[in-house]
This record gives structure tokens, C-alpha cells and sequence, in this order.
């Protein structure tokens, strides 16, 4: 139904955190972490695999290639959404998402370097 497309795609407009103003408090932290920590994986593996690359610049474009897949996957599940009668298509999800992303990114890449820095090399050496 086109109507209820539009609708719910407008919806996506609203004023961030709405949907987590309007019930309890309880849920709305239990729903941010929730965004946040399922995403999070996805960036440490995407992480990984930017550790893969060499060259700085490569590394860096790597992350930023990273960072934006992280957003349109974000973006991606929110549009889904808009076509789902059970479930509520909000933009700030998609900001807590790709947040969750980033800080995986981020930590695993910390992590790293911390241990040591970069992958093995081929031939485990």
C-alpha cells in the first residue's frame, strides 16, 4: 500500500530519541545497547580485514570504506523496516547502529595495535 509507505517513510523524520522518550527507561537503555552491541561485531570483523592492507593510505581508505559500508548497512535494515508493519523504521536507530559499528571498528583496531600491530604475513610468518 503506497499510503502506508509513505507514511512510515515519513516517520523516519522524527526528532531523534522519540521513539526511546515515550516508554520506560528501562527499555529505552535495554533498545540503545541493543543497536549498539549488534553492530559492534560487524566492525571488528570489518577491522580485521582492513588490517589486511598495506600501505597507510590504503589502511586509512580502507576504514573509510569500512566506515561507510557500516552506515549503509544501518540505513539499509532502517529503510527495510519501512515495509514491515511490525516494526518501527526510526533514523536514530540507525545512528546507534552504525555507532555500535564504528566502536568495534575502533576497539578491535586498538586492540591490535596494541598486540602487536599488523596480520601475519602469508605463510604464517
Amino acid at each position: 500500500d503506497p499510503g502506508f509507505v509513505r507514511e512510515r517513510f515519513l516517520s523516519l523524520w522524527k526528532a531523534p530519541f522519540t521513539t526511546y522518550y515515550f516508554g520506560t527507561e528501562f527499555r529505552a537503555v535495554t533498545e540503545v545497547l541493543h543497536k549498539v552491541v549488534f553492530f559492534f561485531p560487524g566492525g571488528v570483523f570489518l577491522s580485521f580485514l582492513a588490517l589486511r592492507v598495506e600501505g597507510a593510505v590504503r589502511r586509512q581508505l580502507a576504514a573509510a570504506v569500512a566506515f561507510s559500508f557500516i552506515g549503509l548497512v544501518a540505513l539499509a535494515t532502517e529503510a527495510g523496516q519501512v515495509f514491515l508493519p511490525s516494526k518501527v523504521a526510526d533514523l536514530t536507530d540507525a545512528g546507534l547502529e552504525a555507532t555500535g559499528g564504528i566502536l568495534g571498528y575502533l576497539a578491535a583496531r586498538a586492540l591490535a595495535d596494541r598486540l602487536g600491530g599488523d596480520a601475519p604475513k602469508e605463510g604464517g610468518q
